[in-house]
């Protein structure tokens, strides 16, 4: 089974959350909206994984105390949002500040989105399901 860990950068006071388009040499969901994260390496806890992602796609620097514990999406969730994968996805919230800059290393453009406004189409299924159970539990 796959293990990733995944970021929800998002600012509440304008409702918005950060979304990367995904370029050609993406691992999985090309040319489609995603999150930022990605694989767990050897030894790494959960936290520790979504810092580095987060240095390495974006060359921010976080500490795994700005990393808010959102849930675990295990198997089923991916296979019942048309996902055809078996793995499990520790998510975690990232609230911007003004003091962050985000310097974009992978993937083709960046962009805010409100959270009423998150792409429909063009979006990578596990994304999706993730956003909208993310927005779901604002209510």
């Amino acid at each position: 089974m796959e293990i990733f860990s995944d970021a929800l950068i998002v600012d509440m006071e304008r409702k918005q959350i950060l979304l990367q388009h995904r370029d050609d040499n993406a691992p999985t969901d090309t040319s489609l909206w995603g999150i930022w994260g990605g694989s767990l390496d050897d030894g790494e806890t959960p936290a520790q994984a979504m810092a580095r992602e987060l240095q390495e796609e974006l060359l921010l620097d976080v500490g795994e105390s700005d990393l808010i514990f959102y849930k675990t999406f295990e198997p089923e969730f991916f296979f019942d949002c048309g996902a055809n994968r078996n793995c499990r996805a520790h998510v975690f919230i990232l609230h911007h500040k003004p003091e962050y800059t985000y310097d974009q290393q992978e993937g083709d453009y960046m962009q805010w989105f409100d959270f009423e406004n998150i792409p429909k189409e063009g979006i990578s299924p596990i994304a999706k399901c993730m956003l909208e159970d993310f927005v779901t539990s604002l209510k």
